[in-house]
């Protein structure tokens, strides 16, 4: 799987540490609390909304230098959205969010 990255946050930054770490603390802190809500939407079998969640993770994913996760949370998106409540790619994308909240902590 791949690994997250800041490559496309120090691009958008061009070496401005202050905008470089604001930008980082604000996708921590949305990534928290998105995660958060996703998981309570997917307890209660709030499939929409799960879906809109994962919609806007989708971004953090991306954000991230995620490519193949991208697609990933796409599916997964359109997964929800269908209700069909076999989530083939719930798994996977519960596995790339832990990674992205790790590498989160690490920075």
């Amino acid at each position: 799987m791949e690994k997250p990255n800041t490559s496309y946050i120090d691009q958008l930054s061009r070496d401005d540490i202050v905008f470089r770490d604001t930008f980082i603390s604000l996708i921590k802190t949305e990534l928290t609390v998105e995660i958060d809500s996703y998981k309570k939407a997917i307890s209660n079998k709030e499939y929409l909304k799960a879906s809109q969640l994962v919609h806007r993770l989708k971004h953090k994913v991306s954000i991230l230098g995620l490519k193949n996760g991208y697609n990933l949370a796409l599916s997964f998106e359109n997964e929800l959205k269908e209700n069909t409540n076999s989530f083939a790619s719930k798994e996977k994308f519960d596995k790339m969010l832990s990674k992205m909240v790790k590498f989160l902590e690490d920075l």
